[in-house]
């Protein structure tokens, strides 16, 4: 059954080599959603890869944002590195006083109890202070707003470091794929193919989360410019426009460089059975 699948497969290619791309090239140019969905890929990678903020930080803007950049800092803040570490020595006396069965041991309970009281009140202290420096952050940072270079920068951080753990991601679970099916009964050429196909998907599914997660966090990104809604939902749109472009051409230059990989073992494995059996006949 394997032998007449690839059979069958082979000769579809052939048939499509014979015919020429030419027809398919011409019936995809006459088709305007396609073409609308080419252009917006196109457009998504131009945004992701190449093009430049479209707000242009002034010497006075760049000024303004730095001064409420450091009156943002910990530092600037009054009380918050005691605060902090305040919250730190309390956590560090809790761990210290839960002992085995700490629970039914009297000295021990009363302690936790008293440290986790006083450890509530720290943080919600130290809460109040953290958004005070938030708040100061969000002012410096709508100076210059998320379609400047900082925000378009930061942007293409949250993306880029979305994309490498959504492949790490596919990477991970691909090689725990083959380690467990290693062995089994079958050719080592189906084996590759298989994990390659396996690959393929892990990365699609990878990609997804990437994408899902750069959103989620590119909306936070949104919040922390202070962007009108107007102009937030513009440059979220654009921020996943560009990055489904990017990370579903990864997906499809892989899946095209491992299906062309495929098809060239698959041919040559079928002209080696090929000349065996008329080495054979011959025989």
């Amino acid at each position: 059954s394997t032998q007449s699948t690839w059979g069958v497969f082979l000769l579809r290619m052939s048939d499509l080599t014979q015919r020429g791309p030419q027809p398919l090239v011409v019936r995809l140019a006459q088709n305007k959603k396609f073409v609308g969905g080419f252009f917006l890929w196109m457009f998504g990678l131009y945004v992701c890869l190449l093009a430049t903020a479209p707000v242009t930080v002034t010497p006075h803007m760049q000024r303004e944002y730095q001064d409420k950049m450091n009156n943002a800092s910990p530092s600037s803040i009054p009380g918050y590195a005691q605060a902090f570490r305040h919250v730190v020595e309390l956590e560090n006396m809790l761990v210290q006083q839960k002992v085995w069965f700490w629970r039914f041991r009297s000295p021990y309970r009363e302690n936790v109890h008293a440290i986790q009281a006083d450890l509530d009140i720290a943080i919600a202290e130290f809460h109040k202070l953290d958004y005070e420096r938030a708040e100061r952050e969000r002012n410096a940072r709508s100076v210059v707003g998320i379609w400047s270079t900082y925000g378009v920068e930061d942007a293409r951080a949250l993306f880029w470091d979305c994309y490498e753990r959504g492949k790490d991601v596919a990477k991970r679970y691909t090689f725990f794929d083959a380690l467990f099916s290693f062995g089994r009964d079958e050719e080592f050429l189906v084996f590759i193919l298989r994990i390659a196909v396996t690959f393929v998907i892990n990365l699609t599914f990878g990609m997804i989360t990437a994408i899902m997660i750069f959103l989620w966090e590119v909306w936070t990104l949104i919040v922390l410019y202070k962007a009108s809604l107007l102009s937030g939902l513009l440059f979220f749109f654009v921020a996943f426009l560009g990055a489904a472009s990017v990370a579903f051409t990864y997906v499809f230059l892989v899946a095209g460089a491992l299906g062309g990989a495929g098809y060239v073992l698959v041919t040559q494995s079928a002209n080696n059975r090929l000349r065996n059996q008329q080495r054979y006949h011959l025989d």
